[in-house]
């Protein structure tokens, strides 16, 4: 119990029995005497009255907070929200990642077993042409190889021996009818 909602005192009369000797009576009759009774009571009330306008301004401004957090706790579980479906949406983004990156390493490894191939598939290649190779020089249409030099002799022979009798038809033509004329 505040000293509020204590009861009042009585009101103090010239009727009202005041015990001498105690110190109610000496309290009494001095506030009542110098009307501080009154005084006493307004300021009480005025206390009362700011008391519960501070009272209403402190409910308003609480009323207030209590609406601003609630605001906030709601967009905080729309945050919560939001940060839950991205989360989600970022997990299956990272799983199909790294289904990406199993699929690429499978595909690098696969380039490599076929580079292996490949390179087995050359040599093999370029051992069959060197073969072919070797068996065309043993083929029975195939000239042997000292034939064809003797055929490069006999075409430079008889390349000299053309160009040696033109010259000498010509040249000694010029000179045989220098010799007639002169």
């Amino acid at each position: 119990m505040s000293i509020w909602d204590a009861p009042e005192p009585p009101e103090l009369s010239e009727r009202t029995p005041l015990v001498p000797g105690t110190a109610n009576h000496e309290a009494f009759r001095d506030i009542h005497e110098k009307g501080e009774l009154v005084n006493a009571k307004n300021a009480a009330a005025m206390a009362a009255l700011r008391l519960k306008e501070g009272l209403q301004d402190w409910i308003k401004v609480n009323t207030t907070r209590k609406q601003s957090l609630e605001r906030t706790v709601e967009k905080c579980n729309d945050i919560g929200m939001h940060n839950s479906t991205q989360f989600t949406l970022l997990r299956e983004a990272n799983s199909i990642q790294q289904q990406h990156v199993k699929l690429i390493s499978e595909t690098a490894d696969a380039v490599e077993k076929q580079g292996v191939i490949l390179d087995d598939l050359d040599q093999a290649v370029l051992d069959v042409k060197n073969r072919v190779t070797d068996l065309g020089g043993y083929s029975i249409w195939a000239p042997a190889p000292c034939l064809k030099n003797c055929c490069i002799l006999a075409m430079a022979m008889v390349l000299f021996w053309m160009g040696l009798g033109f010259l000498l038809y010509y040249t000694v033509d010029h000179i045989t009818e220098r010799d007639d004329n002169g």
